[in-house]
Order: C-alpha cells, then structure tokens, then sequence
C-alpha cells in the first residue's frame, strides 16, 4: 500500500504567521546586507524588497493578534525589522 507522504502542517494562528514573517525579514535583511557588501547589486535589490514586503505583512496581520502580550513582542519586533530594513 503506498502512503503519501505527510505535508508540512499549516500556520494555524496569526501569531505563528507574524513569527515566521518576521524570521523571513530578517532572513532577507541578512541576505541584502550580504549582497551589499559583495557588490552584488540585483541580489541585494531583491533581498531588501522581501524584506520589506515581509514588513507590510506584518503591519496588516498585527490587528489580528488578541494576546496583548504577544502583540506588543510583534509590535517590538517589527520596529527592529524597519530600523534593519532603513538601515540597508
């Protein structure tokens, strides 16, 4: 009998969508920074435009979050992510 394989589970809750953006956004900003230093400018173009998509995710889902506490992480951590996306 075949199985088929088993699919990753899904994002279930805004606040694991909001964690896994802003690890991405980081993820690019890392990649821009990178990018930039070695002088290549098309991938560095790219990485900072994920990065700040990442961004504008995030700012339309943070509504969603009804945990203050876990709203306010989101909020903080969204900030640094702008400050490290203004900084590129």
């Amino acid at each position: 009998m075949n199985r088929r394989p088993q699919l990753p589970t899904a994002i279930r809750t805004p606040s694991e969508f909001l964690r896994t953006e802003i690890a991405l956004g980081e993820t690019f900003v890392r990649s821009a920074t990178l990018a930039r230093d070695s002088d290549h400018q098309k991938h560095f173009h790219e990485s900072a435009r994920r990065a700040r998509r990442a961004a504008e995710a995030i700012s339309r889902m943070l509504d969603r979050i009804s945990d203050d506490r876990v709203k306010a992480e989101m909020a903080t951590r969204l900030e640094a992510l702008r400050r490290s996306i203004a900084a590129l």
